[in-house]
Parts: structure tokens; C-alpha cells; sequence
């Protein structure tokens, strides 16, 4: 169950970043949720 929050946290990041992929945060919440994996 531990690893259950860190998926969720993911995955929430994940769409964050692709709902603001049309701007500048897009590429560096992609860095970031590279830095994650």
C-alpha cells in the first residue's frame, strides 16, 4: 500500500503536466516527472 500514493502522485503530476503542456510549465514539469521516475 505504500506504493499505492506514490502511483496516484504520478499519475496526478503526469496529467497536470500534459493539461499544461501548452505552455512553458509543460516542459519543465516534464523534466520533473522524468526526475520522479
Amino acid at each position: 500500500m505504500v506504493t499505492g500514493p506514490r502511483i496516484w502522485r504520478g499519475t496526478h503530476y503526469a496529467r497536470m503536466g500534459y493539461s499544461i503542456s501548452k505552455t512553458n510549465l509543460g516542459d519543465f514539469c516534464l523534466r520533473l516527472f522524468k526526475l520522479l521516475i
